[in-house]
């Protein structure tokens, strides 16, 4: 192995280095934390729906969770 091909080596090795280093600092310190208040119970509230309809159903005969299960079977 030539001189210049080690120096490259070496180069890309401490920046890869680096950036794993930079990167694993930026990650919370305590992760148990976070995945405890993700999995509190949550209500939420809308209008069921697809990318086809949306928000204005085209089936007026049927109510938008109706709509959008047939939606969704045809697709």
């Amino acid at each position: 192995m030539n001189f210049k091909t080690a120096i490259a080596k070496s180069v890309t090795f401490l920046a890869c280095s680096t950036m794993l280093m930079a990167a694993q600092m930026q990650m919370p310190h305590d992760s148990t934390a976070k995945s405890d208040k993700s999995s509190a119970e949550k209500t939420l509230t809308g209008v069921v729906s697809d990318s086809m309809c949306g928000a204005r159903h085209m089936a007026k005969d049927k109510s938008p969770a109706e709509c959008t299960r047939t939606c969704v079977k045809q697709a």
